[in-house]
């Protein structure tokens, strides 16, 4: 059983917005899924009808982005963003950490998730920098975007953007690519190996709500990787 190889497959489904197929793939029959209040769900069929009444509520996925994943003997850890349009017209944008355990057969037993997950840290960094400025400025900092929208922008990255007064998509766009390398190279070497050429535009259109557009532009960058 290559856990990293399936870890992989299950999430191009969620990338691809087959949350159901996913979940009728992987599934053990016995599979225990549990939010993020402990709120358990037992057995594939159920959790299946829960996925597919979620489906049913959604208008458009604007996107599904893989941040990073990673595994630890029979238990993985993906970690994604997701930003849905609901047929209400609600908007819902939100990060998620999924462990997953897997057994012998190549299927998931245990699925837990952590919502919120990445906004965490992001907020943190906005709350330390805003204690530090004037009342005014506080206001912006909390009005803050959050950058890890941005495809090639992760949690530490979108911190030390917002450490240097970048803390929006607008002031993202208006920041030459260069002036972001430079700070990408004195930060150090797990820093200077990202590339922000794109990052200006991807803001751009953030900042102007063009979510749909946003979304071919990260899908074309991801498909040139």
């Amino acid at each position: 059983m290559e856990i990293k190889k399936l870890l992989s497959e299950v999430d191009e489904l969620l990338v691809k917005g087959k949350f159901v197929d996913a979940a009728k793939k992987y599934y053990d029959e016995a599979v225990q899924t549990i939010n993020e209040h402990n709120h358990p769900i037992n057995g594939i069929a159920a959790k299946v009808a829960s996925i597919q009444d979620m489906v049913n509520n959604i208008k458009q996925i604007h996107y599904v982005k893989l941040i990073n994943q990673t595994t630890l003997g029979n238990t993985s850890f993906s970690e994604l963003n997701y930003h849905y349009e609901y047929h209400n017209g609600a908007q819902q944008s939100y990060g998620e950490i999924i462990k997953r355990v897997w057994n012998e057969d190549g299927k998931i037993v245990s699925e837990k998730y952590f919502i919120g997950a990445i906004d965490q840290e992001a907020k943190k960094a906005e709350k330390s920098k805003a204690e530090k400025k004037t009342s005014s400025k506080k206001s912006d900092a909390k009005a803050g975007d959050n950058l890890v929208l941005i495809e090639g922008i992760g949690p530490k990255i979108a911190e030390l953007l917002k450490n240097e007064g970048i803390e929006t998509f607008a002031k993202l766009a208006k920041t030459k690519a260069e002036k972001i390398k430079k700070i990408l190279e004195e930060a150090g070497p797990r820093y200077k190996m990202h590339d922000p050429m794109s990052w200006p535009k991807q803001a751009d259109l953030a900042a102007k709500g063009k979510m749909d557009e946003l979304k071919v532009l990260q899908d074309e960058l991801m498909a040139g990787k």
